[in-house]
């Protein structure tokens, strides 16, 4: 083999993509299939992906770092569910090229060393606006997404299987409830309080706030390999969250389910 030959056999090796932190990133907004049509958009070796939930309560945005395509483009997926089961067939390392109609991309190919995936991409028009809040609201409580926190609100999640949850504060600080809901006629279901370390909260004005917990076990269970996660919310019914690792972080504005 030739000093060349074994050049661009490194090259290749440095471009490949690994399987499963790209399906990780898949998860960070798919969410368990609650998100469908997004676009990538590669360029300069980064990777960013702005995503809406059909109902518009979750808004948010991926960035990776790092990430070993070979060109600028803008890949527009409809269908972000099947491409995760094409890219489950390869194996554990595989190249991504792509196939152009005019300026805009229309097939992406992956390959790894046997096999080779030809994925249909959409037109940009079918790819909804990720939009942007107009006002963000003043967040009175700041906490840490700790592992004990995260395994907690899942387990509880799925032991209930609750459409609802709340953070309250109280005189005691702040609690996470799951199961709460502020309609009176459900008031006596099930529910689990998880205690939260918090150092400084303002009280809210409004302790009836509620969000879908499915939603957000699907958030915690898709980032348990962050190295950090900070969660903020306000009694006018926003969260924030934000997980980071070493080359890539994502955000979700998480929208209350009912007009506060």
């Amino acid at each position: 083999m030739t000093d060349t030959q074994t050049a661009n056999q490194e090259e290749t090796a440095e471009r490949a993509f690994d399987t499963s932190t790209v399906l990780s990133h898949i998860d960070r907004y798919n969410l368990g299939g609650e998100i469908e049509p997004v676009t990538w958009d590669i360029g300069g070796s980064s990777l960013t992906i702005g995503f809406v939930s059909p109902d518009n309560t979750i808004i948010g945005e991926l960035n990776v770092d790092n990430f070993p395509a070979t060109e600028d483009v803008e890949l527009n997926i409809r269908q972000t569910s099947r491409l995760q089961k094409l890219i489950k067939i390869l194996n554990d390392r595989f190249n991504m090229s792509f196939e152009y109609a005019g300026d805009e991309a229309r097939t992406l190919v992956l390959e790894d060393e046997m096999k080779t995936v030809e994925f249909r991409l959409s037109d940009s028009t079918i790819i909804p606006d990720t939009p942007s809040l107009k006002r963000l609201p003043g967040f009175q409580v700041e906490m840490d997404i700790t592992e004990q926190l995260a395994s907690d609100f899942r387990s509880a999640e799925s032991a209930l299987d609750e459409d609802e949850f709340a953070v309250r504060t109280t005189p005691r600080g702040v609690e996470v409830v799951v199961g709460y809901t502020a309609d009176s006629r459900r008031e006596h279901n099930n529910k689990v309080t998880l205690p939260v370390s918090v150092d400084n909260y303002e009280n809210f004005d409004n302790n009836n706030v509620t969000f879908k917990a499915d939603m957000f076990a699907e958030i915690l269970k898709a980032n348990s390999d962050a190295e950090t996660g900070t969660w903020e919310v306000s009694d006018e019914g926003l969260s924030h969250i934000q997980f980071e690792s070493q080359d890539w972080d994502v955000s979700y504005y998480f929208v209350s389910q009912q007009e506060v």
